[in-house]
């Protein structure tokens, strides 16, 4: 009997606390949804200006084209006449068209810019293969697994700050570890440094004596 009171107290209360807590949550949406319809209306809005300025250009090209067929409708063919305002007329829709598909296509070739910058601009990854790599693969390279890192840093581009501040660590081969810490402690650029992925900034990363640096990206990544 006791738990049961208990559970029907503790039912009313959370709906005490959710009913106090109504109004919060109703300005809080409220001041989000205000500022995700602001983008909406500043769209809207350029779409009426842009429709208004062509509408007047259309209209301008419109009143020149029946200004020509009154001062020479002597000398003009009726059927050059009807097909030229009829043109004329249709200029409106095929303008905002136009305008419409220009702009697609303009925000679409953004991913050949990427493509382009992707290519040429971005730095290219150390040598996948070395001439030490054959005396490492008849050695046998990595017999025991042991991975030692001493004075580790790394940071993710040279403007930046470090996301490794001088890591020392020494795991025997064979062991199982964990690395656990919350989001952004380094958990997964451990493993990028380890990997080569991004190189390190200051520091040594030692696989059974050898320094990975030294080593050819394809070797380090399948053994």
């Amino acid at each position: 009997m006791t738990v049961f009171i208990l559970c029907r107290f503790t039912d009313r209360l959370i709906l005490f606390m959710i009913s106090l807590a109504r109004h919060s949550f109703k300005s809080a949406f409220n001041s989000k949804l205000a500022v995700s319809t602001s983008f909406a209306w500043s769209k809207t809005a350029l779409d009426q200006w842009l429709l208004i300025r062509l509408t007047f250009v259309c209209c301008s090209v419109v009143f020149g084209a029946a200004l020509f067929v009154v001062f020479y409708a002597e000398t003009l063919n009726v059927a050059l006449v009807g097909t030229v305002v009829s043109s004329a007329l249709n200029l409106t829709s095929e303008l905002r068209f136009a305008v419409r598909f220009t702009t697609d296509m303009e925000s679409k070739l953004n991913g050949f810019v990427r493509l382009e910058e992707y290519a040429r601009d971005l730095p290219r990854e150390k040598a996948y293969e070395k001439e030490s790599d054959r005396a490492l693969v008849n050695r046998g390279w990595v017999k025991e697994g042991r991975v030692e890192m001493r004075g580790l840093k790394m940071r993710y581009r040279e403007d930046l700050d470090l996301v490794l501040k001088g890591v020392d660590v020494v795991i025997e081969g064979g062991e199982k570890c964990g690395v656990v810490g919350r989001t952004g402690s380094g958990k997964s650029s451990l493993m990028m440094a380890l990997f080569r992925i991004v190189e390190a900034s200051e520091g040594r990363i030692l696989v059974d004596g050898e320094d990975i640096s030294t080593v050819g990206l394809d070797l380090l990544r399948r053994r």
